[in-house]
C-alpha cells in the first residue's frame, strides 16, 4: 500500500513510504534491469551510534508477482534496503524509509436515526445530546448510526436504563439497526459511542421518553347501513336513536375511532327475539 516519494526512478537511490497507521505488513516488488543480476531484501539494525546491516525475515520474495512481505509491528519506522548485485559482483542500493502513517482521529457521526421517533433537536456532528419521544406502546427501540470516517466504529450501549433492560442486539450500521428492549418504565437514556482509530471515543446521548397514552375515547364516524341517527352523529353525543323501514330486518354499523391507538368492543343489549344486530 502507498507509493514511493519521489516515483521510482533507476538513477535514484533513496525513497519514503507512507503506510496506514493499521498496517502490520509492508511488501515491496523489485525486478534488475539484466536477468543475470540478482535483488535481496535487508534493513539496518542500530545498537547504540553502530549501524549495520541486518537480514530480514520475510514472506514470498521481491521477484514473485505478488513481491516479498516484512512484519510491521511495535515500530513506526522502518529502513528497507533492496540489493541489486550485477553478475560481476558490483552493487547497489536503494534504501525505502517506510513510516506509519497518522492515525485517523475522526470520532463523529455522520448519520443517527431512531426509527419511528424524531431527534430533537435535529441531529448534528456537533451535537452530542437529544431528546427521543416514542409512542406509549413501544416495546423496544430501534437506533442506526454511521460514523464520518470508515476507519472508526460505533456502538450503542446503555448509560440509564430500567432495572433488567438486556444489553443491546444488533448492529448500528445494518439496516435494522441496534435494537433496545424498552418494556418497563417511562424513561431511559441510550449512548452512541464512536470510537476512532487513535482510540478516542465521543458519546452521542439519546434521552428516550415514553410519550403519555392517548386519551381519546370518541368516535369519528357512526354510520348505518340504513336507515337515520337522530340526532345526526356528533362526537359528543353518546345516545342515538335508529329509525328502520318496516323491510329491513338488519342494520350495519360502520364506526372509526378519533383515537389512533384506540380499540373498539360492541356490548349488544339483549336481542328481543326474531331480531338481529350486525355491527361489523
Amino acid at each position: 500500500e502507498g507509493a514511493l516519494a519521489p516515483a521510482f526512478s533507476p538513477q535514484r537511490n533513496e525513497y519514503s513510504l507512507q503506510v496506514p497507521f493499521a498496517a502490520t505488513r509492508v511488501g515491496l516488488k523489485a525486478k534488475s534491469q539484466s536477468g543475470l543480476a540478482s535483488v535481496s531484501l535487508s534493513t539496518i539494525s542500530s545498537s547504540g551510534d553502530a549501524q549495520e546491516r541486518a537480514a530480514l525475515e520475510t514472506q514470498g520474495s521481491l521477484t514473485d508477482p505478488q513481491g516479498a512481505s516484512v512484519a510491521f509491528t511495535d515500530v513506526d519506522w522502518l529502513p528497507l534496503i533492496v540489493s541489486v548485485t550485477a553478475e560481476d559482483g558490483s552493487k547497489r542500493d536503494y534504501l525505502v524509509e517506510v513510516a506509519r502513517a497518522e492515525p485517523d482521529h475522526n470520532n463523529t457521526l455522520a448519520s443517527l436515526v431512531v426509527t419511528g421517533a424524531a431527534l430533537s433537536p435535529a441531529f448534528s456532528a456537533a451535537r452530542q445530546s437529544y431528546v427521543v419521544q416514542v409512542p406509549y406502546a413501544a416495546k423496544q427501540v430501534a437506533v442506526t448510526a454511521r460514523p464520518q470516517s470508515p476507519l472508526a466504529r460505533a456502538v450503542l450501549e446503555l448509560a440509564v436504563a430500567p432495572q433488567g433492560t438486556p444489553a443491546p442486539q444488533g448492529e448500528l450500521a445494518s439496516p435494522e439497526g441496534a435494537l433496545v428492549a424498552f418494556t418497563a418504565g417511562d424513561r431511559m437514556t441510550l449512548a452512541v459511542a464512536v470510537t476512532a482509530q487513535d482510540g478516542r471515543i465521543l458519546r452521542y446521548l439519546l434521552d428516550v421518553r415514553r410519550q403519555p397514552p392517548e386519551r381519546n375515547a370518541n368516535l369519528s364516524s357512526l354510520e348505518p347501513s340504513a336507515g337515520t341517527l337522530t340526532p345526526a352523529f356528533n362526537a359528543r353525543v353518546v345516545t342515538y336513536a335508529l329509525r328502520l323501514p318496516a323491510d329491513v330486518e338488519t342494520a350495519a354499523f360502520t364506526l372509526a375511532t378519533a383515537g389512533k391507538q384506540a380499540t373498539v368492543r360492541v356490548e349488544a343489549p339483549a336481542a328481543l327475539a326474531g331480531t338481529n344486530l350486525s355491527v361489523p
